[in-house]
């Protein structure tokens, strides 16, 4: 540790760790949500080129059948979307949404003191 020489201030170092703790989260959460997104916007996209497929599937018969039933399996997959707990789906919007409730908590919060 070090020490505080006179007239530091306490509170001030706090502050510093504060956002050092946030900045990190922050790092950790971005990355996180956006590519937890892109399974989801990935796994829509496969399924619409899988009944793209269907559609033109103009092949010989026994390979065909194999090919065609295996896109009919996928386009009738559900998308997944990664989650926390199954209550909220981590979509790019949540980003917005979560980093804007936190920054408002914090001004409501910071002003109080």
């Amino acid at each position: 540790m070090f020490r505080l020489r006179r007239g530091d201030n306490l509170l001030t170092i706090y502050k510093v760790d504060l956002a050092c703790k946030i900045f990190t989260g922050f790092l950790m959460v971005y990355p996180l949500i956006l590519y937890c997104s892109r399974l989801s916007e990935n796994m829509s996209r496969i399924r619409e080129t899988a009944a793209c497929l269907i559609d033109q599937c103009h092949v010989d018969y026994f390979q065909g059948k194999r090919i065609l039933f295996l896109l009919e399996r996928i386009e009738k997959k559900d998308i997944i979307y990664l989650s926390a707990y199954g209550m909220i789906n981590l979509k790019r919007s949540f980003l917005l949404t979560a980093f804007g409730a936190l920054f408002t908590y914090g001004i409501l919060i910071y002003s109080l003191t």
